[in-house]
């Protein structure tokens, strides 16, 4: 048990998503400060909300999965963060992140269409793993829901809510582009996760897209479809924010297409076998570039945004998360 609950805190899976999911959200709140010039005490409070109420989110979404997978995970010797965890320790985990993810919304401007986003992220949660519902295993279902979830909502959550702050509208084409790069975003790398979890999945008999289509078939979906259109729709987005804040914006974020688009003509998969290292390899790893670029964009329009920069790196760059989760998993090990 006390290694479940070290596991659970500071664990290898909580960093797989620390700053692939929410150095890019931060990234967003950066562009978002461009776009739309908040005050920095503004900004400061907004993104500082935003990141713990995601933070909230993202480790409400992992107790409730793992819940769902207890069993299954225990058959094919699967690491599941609750084994051994009691009933009681579970609820704890799940009121705390629950309080997490809603709360700071307290303190920021909230309406009907926030509420319900908020309201949206929880009810995808619980249908996406739990029965009677349990789309992760009702195919492409599956694969839009973990999309909504983990990319659309809170994307979305960023812009309109500074805007219902300051009092402005959020574009509709803004709004577009950006929901549907992280749609396909979401969809891609959800694919290639159930496509290296179905050896397991199979064996118990969990029925996800990437086991109903069977490996091969899913892998080249992902390879020739799926990717493609994650280029695409990204290409589209970043050239809409040039049209919108800087010409020059679409430079790098295009480089990164074409470079990665050089990549995946150059996989074998695109004519045979591909493996989803290889599909992993030929990602767009936003959260690496994006957010600096973004906060570029915001610093020039004021520098006040520049205070970000070592607050950034402070959070997703340094392994003071990591060094700490280790000592206290030593501890707990004595």
């Amino acid at each position: 048990m006390r290694n479940s609950v070290s596991d659970l805190v500071f664990s290898k899976r909580i960093s797989a998503w620390w700053k692939p999911k929410l150095a890019l959200l931060l990234g967003h709140c950066y562009l978002a400060f461009a776009l739309f010039q908040p005050s920095g005490v503004y900004a400061l409070k907004f993104a500082s909300l935003f990141l713990i109420s995601s933070i909230g989110f993202g480790v409400l979404g992992h107790v409730i999965n793992d819940w769902a997978d207890v069993k299954t995970d225990k058959l094919v010797g699967k690491s599941n963060l609750l084994n051994g965890v009691s009933m009681q320790l579970q609820l704890l985990l799940t009121l705390a992140s629950f309080a997490l993810a809603v709360l700071p919304w307290i303190f920021l401007a909230v309406d009907a269409v926030i509420t319900s986003l908020l309201a949206g992220e929880l009810v995808l949660f619980m249908t996406y793993a739990l029965h009677p519902f349990r789309f992760k295993e009702r195919g492409l279902l599956g694969l839009l829901f973990d999309s909504l979830y983990a990319f659309v909502i809170p994307s979305i959550l960023v812009f309109y809510a500074m805007c219902m702050q300051l009092n402005l509208a959020l574009g509709t084409a803004l709004l577009l582009t950006l929901a549907i790069w992280t749609l396909f975003a979401g969809l891609y790398n959800i694919l290639v996760h159930q496509i290296n979890d179905s050896t397991n999945d199979e064996k118990t008999g969990q029925k996800t897209f990437a086991v109903t289509k069977g490996k091969y078939r899913a892998l080249s979906m992902a390879c020739r479809i799926f990717l493609p259109l994650h280029y695409l729709s990204f290409g589209i987005f970043v050239l809409y924010i040039s049209s919108a804040l800087f010409w020059w914006y679409f430079l790098l974020p295009m480089a990164v297409i074409i470079k990665q688009t050089g990549k995946l003509y150059g996989l074998k998969g695109v004519t045979g076998g591909v493996t989803t290292k290889e599909l992993q390899f030929a990602n767009i790893h936003y959260h690496d570039f994006l957010p600096y670029w973004n906060l570029l964009a915001a610093v020039i329009v004021s520098p006040i945004f520049l205070w970000f920069l070592p607050i950034h790196v402070l959070v997703f760059e340094l392994s003071w998360i990591q060094l700490i989760g280790s000592r206290i998993k030593t501890l707990f090990n004595k």
